[in-house]
């Protein structure tokens, strides 16, 4: 097993950048974007590491933020020590029934949904418990009936363009089936063409 540790970091973990923090300091948008393209960095790596390598826990409580807004991605393989099936709620992926048997497609949900958080400011708990169905679709939902701007963390107005595009990015990760789900891989390509 390969054990990563990380020096004490003062902005906690991502959970808490997105909701608990002042909410006064919104994040950029720039800010938000490094944020993606380190998580998708991190997936991306211990994916490279052989096909049957899996985090098995994405969410955002388990992405450690530094103080220039880097991500660290943590508790990579602890999913398979715990049995749990409501660790995963809102990032579970559709295929997955048993947390502890995950693969490479379910990370690249549980990262499309991190996505969709940093883009909408909404937990994937809370719009399960609000709308009784999970991120991904609330989101699509919402963008078919009311355009984008209904969905979009509104301190995100004026940059609507890579918002949509960072927002198709997330949604292909969050695609039903796992065969249309992009590899950790192209998806860290496809952020850093939008985001630079």
């Amino acid at each position: 097993m390969l054990l990563i540790t990380f020096s004490l970091l003062k902005k906690k973990n991502l959970d808490s950048v997105i909701f608990i923090d002042d909410k006064n300091e919104s994040l950029s948008l720039e800010t938000r974007c490094r944020i993606a393209v380190g998580v998708a960095s991190g997936i991306e790596y211990l994916h490279s590491v052989g096909s049957g390598t899996v985090h098995g826990n994405i969410r955002s409580s388990n992405v450690f933020i530094t103080e220039d807004y880097e991500a660290r991605v943590s508790e990579y393989g602890l999913a398979q020590l715990v049995a749990s099936s409501s660790s995963l709620n809102g990032y579970r992926a559709p295929e997955v029934l048993d947390t502890r048997v995950g693969s490479q497609k379910a990370d690249v949900y549980g990262l499309g949904v991190l996505l969709l958080e940093l883009l909408t400011g909404r937990e994937p708990d809370g719009i399960l418990t609000e709308e009784g169905v999970a991120l991904p679709d609330w989101v699509q939902t919402v963008v078919e009936e009311k355009g984008t701007a209904a969905v979009i963390d509104p301190s995100l107005f004026g940059r609507e363009e890579s918002v949509v595009e960072l927002l198709l990015v997330a949604l292909s990760c969050t695609s039903r089936q796992p065969s249309g789900r992009p590899s950790a891989a192209d998806v860290v390509r496809r952020l850093r063409k939008i985001c630079d």
